[in-house]
């Protein structure tokens, strides 16, 4: 929700059926990133609850517009799971486009390594390095360079105080 205003959340939100209200209390996470965006969380524990249909449409909803941003500027032929990718990585690369021109100019210069690597590169939160981004772009060039859908990111070791 960083990237969208509270106008946006509440309307995306009353569109799959939120109440109002919990909409617009929801909508204070607007412009929200990392560990402001984590307290906010904290701070309203189960105030929404999304049904797998809820989330499903919401994706789509969030989609469409992403779906024809690549259609726009990837002018070579693509698999499906690299169209996927990017469109994931689109739908998170926010204001700044500057990862997705880079991104989708490699794709276009029949790069995807170094298209991939590009998008490795935005794991920042603000200026923090953010596990959660870590794991999704690790999945989104999972989807980019091997069609591997089923990744998930690696245990964390735990560590014991002594």
């Amino acid at each position: 929700m960083g990237g969208r205003t509270p106008k946006q959340i509440v309307h995306d939100l009353t569109s799959i059926g939120v109440p109002p209200e919990t909409a617009q209390v929801v909508s204070g996470a607007s412009k929200l990133t990392g560990t402001a965006a984590q307290a906010f969380i904290d701070a309203h524990p189960g105030i929404l609850s999304l049904s797998i249909l809820q989330q499903r449409q919401l994706e789509l909803n969030y989609q469409a517009p992403l779906v024809q941003e690549i259609r726009d500027r990837v002018h070579v032929p693509l698999h499906q799971y690299e169209f996927d990718a990017l469109v994931s990585f689109a739908g998170n690369a926010g204001r700044d486009k500057t990862g997705l021109n880079t991104a989708t100019r490699l794709m276009n210069e029949h790069k995807p390594a170094e298209a991939a690597a590009e998008i490795m590169k935005y794991v920042y939160s603000g200026h923090e390095r953010m596990n959660g981004l870590i794991n999704r772009r690790s999945a989104e060039v999972a989807v980019l360079l091997y069609g591997n859908y089923e990744w998930t990111p690696p245990a964390r070791p735990h560590h014991h105080n002594s």
